[in-house]
């Protein structure tokens, strides 16, 4: 499934219920929903960490865009059940992406 990402911008800002123009774990497992692929709280969780490079618990469009377009490139053919497995996968990548 290809995703528009002004389509996603357009989730992003609508899942962001205090306007705050960050996401919480709570706010993107909501948005990980509404496109029809939800996770595991923990999972959701682990992506915050890792993307959240300034380290302040939550991820801004420019954080969230890049865990977004990586997940996305790495599972197209999976379900949801193999979710957590799609996660460990792109775990090395996106510290590399986060950390560069």
């Amino acid at each position: 499934q290809d995703f528009d990402m002004d389509e996603v911008k357009r989730k992003f800002d609508e899942i962001d219920d205090d306007d705050s123009g960050v996401l919480d774990s709570q706010e993107l497992g909501v948005f990980f929903e509404r496109i029809g692929r939800p996770m595991k709280k923990a999972t959701v969780a682990n992506l915050v960490r890792l993307a959240d490079s300034d380290g302040n618990g939550t991820i801004d469009w420019e954080e969230f865009s890049r865990i977004f377009k990586t997940i996305v490139a790495m599972e197209p053919e999976t379900g949801v059940s193999e979710q957590e497995d799609v996660f460990a996968k792109a775990d090395a990548e996106v510290r590399e992406m986060v950390n560069s």
